[in-house]
């Protein structure tokens, strides 16, 4: 018989199941309130500030230069000229006031090998909201500049992060201090060879590239050649076979990092980031991952290291919603390969085309930069290398028809 209360009613059982139903439609409404939140602050978040004190575009870029000459000896090939900067290379010259470009941001991007302290990768990346007009800069690891964050020598680019993320190690600076310090200098060499400003920059490792790519669910892409390639002392194993397919974290990598049979070497691969790249534009643009952007935010922050605010991201993340793969373009800086008398291996800038492109596309400035405002030497050429246009391919162009790195048959 069932236990009566005092008065004469049976007590009432609780239910359970209402119990679960309660807790579960209140978290429901603490999600909906975080998302709507998220929404709100998202699309409320304004344009990035420019810092226009120590990095000031007009000083730096219009402002009086001098072109430090380099202490490094630069033998040329026998078949071939040093040049002096041309000062009197195309560009406007002009009385008007320069203005900033409302909304434009150049970003330095850097991706770092596992072993070696050097910046294999890298590229600048511009972004004119207004215009929802997206650039890309590819930046060759051997390309010849002058050093202007130290001692202006002459060195390859992806070195200049190196020498600085060596020194502030012998001080005992920890990993993300010699990282940011090494992304600074980069950041000031890349500014005075190109004559342009760099607003903010992005670094990451490679094993921060394959979680990237986990993240973002893998990258879908048409592997031209079986890729095969083995060296345990970078702890480099290379497996691919042919065809479209979803490339994880891991096998992105190897795509990326694969040179060995490429006729042209380091420009193969260059071409073999083209293919990357438009693959991964592609995956981030898509609907289904623009959803859960603001929610990878976090995750992807733990990958990097980056003077990019999370409201900076943010509100590149409302706009970029907004552009197509039409409006967004690849470019590699135009140039040609070398070799010293002492075998080791250079990439030259050839300035005239480099101008045009910056102009074109990389230039925050309301006047044309001119060739006195860059640091860039041009240390050969020869009037027969084209291998690279001023052009540059949109990224719908490139998926349509992506480059094929000619290979060692």
């Amino acid at each position: 018989m069932s236990e009566l209360k005092k008065d004469g009613k049976k007590p009432k059982v609780r239910n359970r199941d209402f119990g679960i139903i309660s807790v579960i439609s209140a978290f429901g409404i603490i999600i909906s309130a975080v998302i709507v939140w998220a929404i709100v602050y998202i699309t409320s978040v304004g344009p990035p500030p420019i810092d226009t004190g120590e990095k000031n575009p007009f000083s730096r870029t219009f402002g009086e230069q001098t072109t430090p000459k380099t202490t490094g000896e630069q033998p040329p090939l026998t078949d071939t000229k040093v040049t002096e900067p041309n000062t009197d290379a195309p560009g406007l010259e002009t009385t008007e006031e320069p203005q900033r470009k409302e909304e434009f941001y150049n970003i330095l991007l850097c991706g770092r090998d596992f072993l070696g302290a050097t910046t294999d990768v890298m590229m600048v990346l511009s972004y004119d909201v207004k215009k929802q007009e997206f650039n890309i800069l590819q930046i060759l690891r051997d390309t010849y500049v002058v050093d202007t964050a130290h001692d202006n020598a002459g060195r390859r680019v992806n070195a200049v992060f190196t020498k600085e993320y060596a020194a502030l190690s012998r001080e005992g600076k920890k990993e993300k201090e010699r990282v940011q310090g090494g992304m600074k200098a980069a950041e000031h060499v890349v500014e005075d060879t190109f004559g342009i400003s760099i607003n903010r920059y992005v670094y990451i490792d490679l094993s921060g590239f394959r979680s990237i790519v986990d993240t973002l669910g893998g990258v879908e892409l048409a592997v031209p050649y079986d890729l095969h390639y083995e060296d345990p002392g970078q702890d480099l194993y290379i497996d691919l076979k042919k065809g479209y397919q979803t490339l994880d974290g891991d096998k992105a990598l190897q795509f990326v990092r694969f040179r060995s049979d490429y006729a042209e070497g380091d420009l193969g691969r260059v071409d073999a980031q083209k293919i990357f790249m438009s693959a991964f534009i592609k995956k981030v643009l898509s609907t289904s991952t623009i959803k859960k952007l603001p929610g990878l935010l976090s995750e992807l922050y733990k990958y990097m290291v980056t003077d990019l605010s999370t409201n900076d991201c943010s509100y590149f993340i409302k706009n970029a919603v907004n552009l197509k793969l039409e409006t967004i373009f690849m470019y590699t800086t135009p140039g040609q390969y070398y070799q010293k008398e002492n075998g080791a291996v250079y990439y030259s800038l050839y300035e005239n085309e480099n101008l045009e492109i910056i102009n074109k596309a990389f230039n925050c400035m309301t006047v044309d930069i001119t060739a006195k405002n860059m640091n860039l030497r041009e240390v050969v050429r020869t009037d027969e290398y084209d291998r690279i246009s001023t052009k540059g391919k949109s990224i719908a162009e490139l998926l349509n028809s992506p480059p094929v790195p000619p290979i060692i048959k």
